[in-house]
């Protein structure tokens, strides 16, 4: 009779990743992301950046221009098509995997580490959503993962010659989103307290990587230059002015959210255990490197949640610096006899199938649907557009055919309405949007885009899915003639899944509108 494997060498098989099993399961989230990109309707953020690039400019008020750029490159050479739009987060996914492979090679990490910090890189829900979605943080991780390389090499390795990729990775992370500077600060810190980096001062490799990256960022500047520095303004000054609001509690859900639990709990090992991070990163001088790229990024944003929202995605950059340490977790404990390491090394692997379950089930369900898993009927954003606009195109021509005029159409939020019927314009003449600015209130790009000639002698179609903002005072205000709301319900997929209320205004008042010339 055989006798039974030791519980522990049993539990250890269970839970071994070796080289070929982390390949794999990156593989694998790799192949969700290329498997899916063209299935899944882009929601209404990536169609908001994709009329970014139906109006390119230099510089947009929301963000600057890259996301707009690749936007453009992207549908010229597939069509305006989910595949078009996401091509370039796609890209910028691989990129920022090349990068974070070499990063842990750089610091230290052996193969099997480095693998492990890319399959983290592929699954944790933070990097997973900016390498599919066509979002100003696809160009931005990517940059931000090829900019902590570079510094790496120039600050701790003292490579001169990595100063040009510094200086190339922070001009086009400027040019994907202004939080990139937060990696520059972290840096700024590791020099100030790093007697050998701070050699560097006195040499102009670093001034030349600043002028190179102020010379590609120039773009933004001038349009900023020509809209009274605007972006500057609503990225900047207007978010500090924002009325008070708590939000600490919430930055710690979203660390939950972006890192997985498994993977904030290997955080937070990792920053109370000094001897964790030795073994992770055994130099000294790049555990600190390391420290001061994430820390300083999530301290601005931690102080920032003290009395104002910090939005959930915006400390996703900063854990790219922790991937290498991160990754340690995964790999077998050197005889550490820490409860907490072992944990952490039995969970990765069911954490990291439970995240590829909710992936595929999630992309699967969104697509194609599930048998007998109704969808959401209330704050459903993100579904049945499609569904959405058809409705919103035939009351279009009703008020054509009763007033002779092709209406104005105002999504009344600050932009996703709009984006998303003017994307999925049934007869793509989708001059004819506009967003809540038509009454005054914010409109986002919509305020700089909006181009009437009627002088208010126009009909106007106000479109929601909730009755509280057709009911504003603002609408009877700025409108002429309103009429009363309406609503219609939308089907998809044979089940009701949500509800259409509109108004239908036989002009509006010019001077009322919210309007950037």
């Amino acid at each position: 009779m055989t006798a039974s494997p030791p519980a522990t060498s049993l539990t250890l098989s269970l839970t071994t990743l070796s080289g070929t099993g982390l390949l794999a399961f990156a593989g694998f989230f790799v192949a969700l992301r290329v498997l899916f990109f063209p299935l899944a309707d882009p929601i209404v953020d990536e169609a908001y950046y994709w009329l970014y690039s139906q109006h390119l400019e230099l510089g947009f008020l929301d963000h600057p221009p890259l996301v707009a750029w690749l936007n453009w490159l992207g549908t010229h050479l597939l069509g305006n098509t989910a595949a078009g739009m996401r091509l370039g987060a796609i890209g910028c996914g691989l990129i920022t995997l090349t990068y974070v492979y070499r990063l842990a090679r750089e610091v230290g990490g052996g193969h099997q580490l480095a693998l492990a910090a890319v399959l983290l890189g592929c699954a944790l829900p933070g990097f997973f959503l900016s390498g599919f979605l066509m979002t100003p943080d696809a160009p931005l991780v990517a940059a931000w993962s090829a900019g902590l390389f570079y510094l790496h090499r120039a600050l701790v390795r003292d490579d001169a010659r990595a100063w040009l990729g510094i200086g190339l990775a922070m001009g086009i992370g400027l040019l994907a989103k202004y939080p990139i500077v937060l990696l520059a600060g972290g840096a700024a810190g590791f020099v100030l307290t790093d007697p050998a980096a701070r050699r560097w001062l006195g040499r102009p490799q670093p001034y030349f990587a600043v002028l190179l990256a102020l010379m590609l960022f120039s773009p933004v500047l001038a349009w900023n230059q020509q809209h009274d520095w605007a972006s500057f303004a609503f990225q900047g000054s207007r978010r500090l002015q924002e009325n008070y609001e708590f939000s600490t509690h919430l930055l710690v859900a979203h660390v939950l959210l972006l890192l997985f639990p498994t993977g904030a709990l290997a955080a937070w090992g990792l920053l109370s255990r000094p001897d964790w991070r030795a073994e992770a990163v055994p130099d000294s001088r790049s555990r600190r490197f390391l420290l001061w790229a994430a820390g300083v990024p999530f301290s601005v944003f931690f102080f920032f949640s003290l009395f104002n929202y910090a939005h959930f995605h915006w400390t996703g950059p900063a854990y790219l610096a922790l991937l290498p340490l991160l990754a340690m977790t995964l790999l077998p404990p050197s005889g550490a006899d820490d409860p907490l390491r072992r944990w952490l090394y039995r969970a990765w692997r069911p954490s990291l199938l439970l995240l590829a379950g909710i992936y595929a089930t999630t992309a699967v369900y969104i697509v194609f649907g599930l048998p007998g898993v109704p969808y959401p009927t209330h704050n459903v954003g993100y579904l049945a557009w499609r569904e959405a606009t058809a409705a919103v195109h035939a009351l279009e021509q009703q008020v054509e055919r009763d007033t002779g005029q092709r209406p104005l159409v105002a999504g009344m939020s600050k932009w996703s309405i709009a984006a998303g019927l003017a994307f999925y314009d049934t007869d793509g003449r989708r001059d004819n949007i506009t967003s809540r600015n038509i009454v005054g209130r914010t409109g986002a790009m919509f305020e700089y885009w909006f181009d009437d000639p009627s002088d208010g002698r126009r009909p106007v179609l106000l479109i929601d899915f909730e009755r509280k903002d057709l009911e504003d005072p603002s609408v009877t205000a700025s409108l002429v003639e309103v009429g009363p709301i309406q609503e219609q319900t939308l089907s998809w997929r044979g089940q009701v899944i949500r509800h259409l209320y509109y108004r239908i205004a036989a002009g509006y008042r010019p001077q009322s509108v919210r309007r950037v010339p």
